[in-house]
C-alpha cells in the first residue's frame, strides 16, 4: 500500500508530518531552548504554543510532499526546511533580542527535521517506476 503513489499515502504522511510539527512546537523546542537559555518566560511559552497550529500546517504540507514524492533525500530536504522555518520562528518568539538563541532555535529545528525526514522518506519510498 505504501509502495505506490496515492492520495492516501500523501494524506497519511501529511497527518504524520502535522503531528511532528505539533510535537516540535509544543514540547521539544520549549524544553531544549529553556535548557539552553536557562530560562523561558511565560509570555514566550504562550506565544510558542499559539504557533502550534501554524507549524502543524507547515509540517503537514511538508509531510504530504514527502509522502507523495518519497525518498530519504527528499524527506531530509523538505522536513529539514520545515524544521529550520519552525526553529527560526520559535527562536524569534523565545529570544527576540538574543541572536544566539535564534541560531540555536534553527539548529534545534534542523536536528529534528532532517532525521525525521530521512525516516519518513524511507517509510514512504520512491515508487518503483521512478527508481
Amino acid at each position: 500500500m505504501l509502495q505506490k503513489r496515492s492520495i492516501w499515502r500523501a494524506l497519511f504522511s501529511a497527518l504524520v508530518g502535522g503531528m511532528g510539527g505539533v510535537s516540535l512546537t509544543a514540547t521539544i523546542f520549549p524544553y531544549v531552548i529553556a535548557r539552553f537559555l536557562g530560562y523561558l518566560s511565560l509570555e514566550a511559552l504562550v506565544n510558542m504554543r499559539g504557533m502550534a497550529l501554524l507549524m502543524a500546517l507547515l509540517w503537514a504540507v511538508g509531510g504530504g510532499i514527502v509522502g507523495w514524492v518519497g525518498g530519504g533525500r527528499t524527506g531530509a530536504i523538505v522536513l529539514g526546511l520545515c524544521g529550520a522555518v519552525t526553529g527560526l520562528t520559535l527562536g524569534l518568539l523565545a529570544a527576540p533580542d538574543n541572536p544566539l538563541g535564534v541560531i540555536v532555535g534553527v539548529v534545534i529545528g534542523l536536528l529534528y527535521g532532517i532525521p525525521g525526514g530521512i525516516i519518513m522518506g524511507r517509510v514512504f519510498p520512491k515508487p518503483a517506476s521512478e527508481v
